[in-house]
């Protein structure tokens, strides 16, 4: 709670000395993926709202200092100013799990931990009754399926998730147009 009251007084302080009359959090909220969905027939109209709030069209362009037909400035104080305050323009990447997080996942499925239980309690009873030379021997087998079954599925999960970030980085947009100081770039 704390932090976030910290990070809103520096947010508001770093809008106070830019010049723009709307600050980050005001703009993203025109994007609320719940305005996307409906709740048992009744649409959600936060980004509408969000919108009014704002102004429209020209209010909003004239608190973003840009200029419909000529677009913003451009120069290179006026593009690192608007980072400053507004971020970064990039497609937000997704975090890559790690292979210790696939693990992890794979041991939540209810019938792994229930093998991992059996091969414990199987190697234990099997050298109680049979002593260590010949008691292991179930409870390594169903060791060796467990170990089978999670490499199989890792190494699945794993070109799985090289897929789709190699699919994300082709899908990423690699030049657009835009309108600097009149001018199209």
């Amino acid at each position: 709670m704390v932090d976030n009251q910290k990070k809103a007084q520096i947010e508001e302080e770093l809008l106070e000395n830019s010049g723009y009359d709307v600050s980050r959090d005001e703009l993203v909220k025109l994007f609320i993926s719940e305005n996307m969905r409906k709740k048992e027939g009744e649409e959600i109209n936060k980004s509408l709202a969000q919108l009014q709030l704002l102004g429209f069209g020209p209010e909003i362009l004239r608190k973003l200092n840009t200029d419909q037909n000529r677009g913003i400035e451009g120069t290179t104080a006026d593009i690192d100013a608007r980072k400053r305050v507004f971020g970064e323009n990039k497609r937000h990447q997704r975090k890559i799990r790690t292979v210790c997080s696939m693990i992890g996942e794979v041991f939540e499925d209810f019938i792994l931990r229930v093998l991992c239980v059996a091969a414990v309690v199987s190697t234990t009873l099997g050298i109680i009754k049979d002593g260590w030379a010949h008691g292991f021997q179930e409870g390594a087998g169903i060791c060796i399926a467990i170990v089978i079954i999670v490499l199989v599925t890792v190494i699945n999960d794993y070109a799985k998730e090289k897929q789709f970030q190699d699919l994300m980085a082709k899908s990423d947009v690699l030049s657009t147009k835009v309108r600097r100081n009149g001018d199209w770039t």
